[in-house]
């Protein structure tokens, strides 16, 4: 049990660091965007081709960073994080089969020997009038 405690927690764990470092890159991209636009408005001003201009390379660019970053999120998510889920889930699955099998195999042996057969247990709440 204290191992899928410990396994629970590092599982926890990774999440956390991954939605964490995720978070971290795209603050970084996102406000270092408006930076740009805040401070240094000549240089997204700048024209790549006829129509485009840096800023609006960025700005798509930035769009494009939070698919990736969700892309990156939810692959880890699929492929590492779930499996580790499931694998704890049926670990628990197993211990709680195993246990209600063993009880159940408990009361099930209690009702096959009864202290008063069924007949016995009428007469004993069944009086017959006799006060």
């Amino acid at each position: 049990m204290e191992n899928r405690a410990k396994t629970l927690d590092d599982v926890a764990s990774d999440r956390w660091r991954i939605s964490m470092w995720l978070t971290a890159i795209m603050m970084v991209i996102y406000f270092g965007f408006i930076l740009l636009i805040a401070y240094d408005k000549s240089l997204l001003a700048t024209p790549i081709v006829p129509g485009l201009s840096l800023g609006i390379l960025l700005g798509a660019l930035t769009i494009a960073a939070v698919w990736l970053l969700t892309y990156v999120y939810v692959t880890w998510a699929n492929n590492v994080y779930d499996v580790h889920v499931a694998e704890l889930q049926a670990g628990l699955r197993n211990q709680s089969s195993n246990s209600t099998k063993a009880s159940t195999t408990a009361s099930t042996a209690e009702n096959l020997t009864p202290d008063l057969t069924q007949d016995e247990a009428n007469n004993e709440t069944d009086h017959g009038g006799e006060g």
